[in-house]
Parts: C-alpha cells; structure tokens; sequence
C-alpha cells in the first residue's frame, strides 16, 4: 500500500482546501476541533501565522498553558518558501489538563499550504479503499450495476423498485403469505398477509394468549368457581390469574387464587381462593388468562 492508509468506512482521510503560499495569508474563520486528552494537543488543518491565532474564552501564552490558555509548541519560520514567508508559522496547539474534552472555535491567518506528495499518495489510499470495501463496478467486475452509469443511479432505481414492488407468492398450505403491495412503504403487516392455516410452530405467537375473561369466586362458603373455555388445554394447565377487574369492589381480604389442578373437566377450570377466613361476605373479582 502506498502511503499513509485510512482504516476507511470506520476512518477516512480528510483533505482542506489548498492555497498557494502568499506574503499576506488567507482568513480561516471557525475550525472546530475538540481538546483531547494527554498530551492535550491539536493540530490545525493549515499552519498559523504567529499573533493571528484567536479561540474564544481562550488566551495565548508563550508556553505552559494554564485553564483557559493555549500555546503553539512548533512556531518556526519557513526555511524553504517561494514567496519569502519572513514570520514565524505553526499548527500544534497545546492546552491545559482541566481543559480536556471541550470543543473549540479556532480562526488564524495561514500563509497557505503546498501541494506535497503525502497528500497524492492520501488520494491513492482513499481511493483503494473504496475499491477494496465497495467492490469494482460495472462490466461483470465486482459490484454489478448493469445499465446505471453510477453507484448513486443504481440505489436510486432499487429503493422505488422496493417501494412500489407488488411482492406476491408463498404456499398458503405450509407457510405463511409473502408481503403484499407497498409493503416497505406502509410498513404496516395485517391478518389478510397471514394464511388462516399458516404454521406458527416455534413462534411467540404459539405461546400467546389463546382466551381470556372475567370472573369471580362467590359470596359464601364454597369459594371457588368453574370457568369455562374452548381453548383450555387440561394438559398443559397454564392459565394467569390476576385479582380484581374494573368497577368491581374487593373487600380486600388476604387470600390467594390458585387453579385447582386435580379438577379435571374438558372445556374447564377451577379457581380457588385460599384463606383463613370460613366465608365470603363479598364476591372476590379477578380476570382469567389462557396461554
């Protein structure tokens, strides 16, 4: 690999706008970069003439930054330059330890960039890496395109194509219906998408609720009930039961409900309630589920 390599997508090389060196400089105004941790420092996008650095709520010093101060560590003046850059110029901004983590605003005058060999070789690098993580395009090469001219072209005519597909089929005696029209662009699934006799074994839709109701143990002695469904199961027995249902008063008797599994009817259950008291002066309330 040539040069100095991007770890791209989870990284990429960013590139600025380059500028022929000039006597007099070029404004930037608000370069955001963030202060991180030891040793505390920043490299600008360009190099900064000496005095001309600015960073709201910040102060620069010649070194040894205290809160709140920066100071450049590499001002030098230019050995080499076409235009007879005479000032010093830096890019490495140190700041103070309490600083760290917090986003700064940075303007300066730069006397401008030269194009350098480092730069063509970051091109090459990107460039590789989008081959190497997207693949090659059209032609039979590795992303296949067919008659789309760009990649952006290609996503364009397949995300109407899944919008607007009428994507029909399955076999409704052993699976359940594939997605019907506009699908992806309702995102909506209803019962008329599911085959009246589609296999739902394994799924949480197998162990939901099968029935559910009210009921409740009555006044007296007896304190129990027999409910009644289609859909009780003897041999599996599991049935929620949760006390009290609305607009219906509890007298607030310490008890339990229980099922009664030696009760052993088809199509029924027993609800027991259990405490220390001989009778029921009110009805005890509660709602019944089937799973």
């Amino acid at each position: 690999m040539i040069g100095q390599t991007s770890n791209y997508p989870t990284s990429v090389d960013e590139f600025y706008t380059l500028y022929d060196e000039n006597l007099s400089g070029y404004s930037i105004t608000g370069e955001s970069h963030q202060i991180p941790t030891s040793p505390y420092q920043i490299t600008l996008n360009h190099y900064a003439k000496t005095g001309t650095i600015t960073i709201p709520g910040y102060s620069e010093v010649a070194s040894s930054p205290a809160q709140n101060e920066f100071c450049v560590t590499d001002y030098a003046v230019p050995s080499y330059t076409r235009t007879g850059i005479t000032y010093e110029i830096g890019k490495t901004l140190e700041f103070n330890s309490f600083n760290s983590g917090n986003k700064v605003k940075i303007s300066y005058t730069t006397p401008g960039d030269k194009i350098t060999a480092a730069l063509l070789n970051w091109i090459i690098d990107a460039v590789y890496n989008l081959e190497a993580n997207i693949g090659t395009m059209g032609n039979s090469k590795d992303l296949e395109i067919g008659n789309y001219s760009t990649l952006c072209a290609y996503l364009s005519w397949l995300k109407n194509l899944l919008l607007t597909h009428n994507h029909q089929g399955g076999i409704a005696t052993e699976s359940t219906r594939q997605l019907t029209a506009d699908s992806f662009s309702t995102l909506e699934i209803d019962n008329s998408h599911i085959a009246t006799d589609a296999a739902i074994s394994q799924s949480k839709l197998e162990d939901g609720i099968q029935d559910m109701g009210e009921d409740s143990i009555p006044a007296g002695s007896d304190m129990y009930v027999i409910v009644s469904s289609d859909y009780w199961d003897d041999s599996q027995k599991i049935v929620m039961l949760t006390r009290g249902s609305d607009g219906r008063d509890d007298d607030g008797l310490i008890g339990n409900l229980a099922l009664d599994g030696s009760y052993d009817v088809a199509g029924q259950f027993k609800v027991k309630f259990y405490t220390d008291e001989a009778s029921l002066t009110n009805p005890i309330y509660f709602r019944w589920f089937l799973y």
